[in-house]
């Protein structure tokens, strides 16, 4: 958990694996308390630039500023909301968007609790976490899905059944970098949405899969 407070000091995109932390909760893998050191490791990381002469209040809102920065629902990123149009209520979707998150949260908790994985599971449960937030989480950009880039390497070396999925995730942030990189729009658009969906499919059958079979190699809860 204090790996995680570092990691949300750094970025605030590591909201990402928050279904998956919220499952390991409802597993009993963590109290909530545990949760507490997460706040108190980003004091703690801000005390060097409030030192520094840093406004201690800015610094503790830092990500509240940085979420009312940008407005747009994405920004070159093919996710769900390539096809909003700009007219639509931006405010009202990124509400929905957000919401969306917290039910997919708190029902992957529910419906996970009982579930027992072995050790090889967990990197491939966080990149399914990191990938159904990014794909339905608005104000995502091109670059917010790296770390399920690492993540799809390090479940592909783990299983080989997963390289298909490690290549489609691949393949989406390299699409979004080029909405960057060229401006791109259209065809590219709608390939980089198509992969992203299919890459979410085949994580959850797979993950399905996984989870209804026996585990010889399980982690003891204590």
């Amino acid at each position: 958990v204090v790996m995680l407070g570092l990691a949300f000091s750094i970025k605030l995109q590591t909201i990402l694996v928050a279904p998956f932390f919220f499952v390991l909760l409802m597993q009993k893998r963590f109290k909530v308390w545990h949760f507490m050191v997460i706040p108190a490791v980003y004091i703690v990381m801000i005390v060097p630039a409030w030192l520094s002469g840093g406004d201690f209040v800015a610094l503790l809102t830092t990500y509240f500023r940085q979420a009312a920065e940008y407005t747009e629902l994405q920004l070159n990123f093919p996710n769900i909301y390539l096809f909003f149009d700009a007219s639509v209520s931006k405010s009202g979707i990124r509400t929905v968007g957000v919401l969306s998150v917290v039910f997919l949260t708190l029902l992957s908790g529910w419906l996970l609790r009982k579930k027992e994985w072995a050790a090889g599971d967990y990197p491939f449960m966080a990149l399914t976490s990191i990938v159904l937030v990014s794909f339905i989480l608005p104000g995502m950009h091109e670059r917010y899905m790296y770390s399920a880039d690492v993540l799809a390497v390090s479940c592909a070396i783990i299983n080989w059944r997963y390289i298909a999925t490690a290549v489609g995730i691949e393949m989406v942030s390299l699409i979004a970098y080029g909405l960057y990189v060229f401006r791109g729009r259209g065809m590219m658009c709608n390939v980089g949405f198509t992969i992203f969906v299919v890459a979410i499919i085949i994580l959850v059958i797979a993950g399905k899969n996984m989870l209804g079979r026996g585990h010889g190699n399980k982690i003891r809860k204590d």
